[in-house]
């Protein structure tokens, strides 16, 4: 292996291993996140820890500094919107591959559609490559028919 290469993975190794920190720090700002709206929520249904609040807003904010401390900015507004989203990432992810899935198929469908109406409409031939073709398939003279 050459040095420039053995740089490359080192380099990459750095990378990945921020990318985890950073993903570890995000989940602890989820988890944050969704105790302490879950332990408001619980409160105000009148069975939850209202003592607890304090303490889980600080360890909220905690989470979040140290966000900042490893990825350079604190959670997203859209990161932290996505925690408080009802369905869980798996359903979400399930609803997101459905509609692509669906999305997918129907592309495919209307392309057969438009391909097998396209093929009914090219006039057979016989076989022989370019001579064979006829004005029919392409609305003008073959190239060899040309000469």
């Amino acid at each position: 292996m050459t040095v420039d290469a053995v740089e490359d993975i080192e380099e990459l190794d750095l990378e990945y291993q921020a990318l985890l920190a950073r993903d570890r720090a995000l989940a602890g700002v989820e988890r944050a996140v969704r105790e302490l709206a879950a332990n408001i929520l619980s409160v105000v249904r009148g069975k939850g820890k209202p003592d607890l609040i304090a303490a889980q807003a600080e360890a909220l904010v905690n989470t979040i500094d140290t966000h900042r401390s490893i990825a350079g900015c604190p959670p997203s507004a859209e990161e932290i919107a996505a925690v408080l989203n009802i369905a869980t990432k798996e359903e979400r992810v399930a609803l997101l591959t459905g509609a692509r899935l669906r999305a997918t198929q129907l592309a495919i469908s209307g392309a057969l559609k438009i391909a097998a109406t396209r093929l009914g409409e090219i006039r057979s031939h016989a076989p022989g490559g370019v001579e064979g073709l006829t004005e029919d398939d392409y609305g003008e003279l073959a190239p060899d028919a040309n000469r």
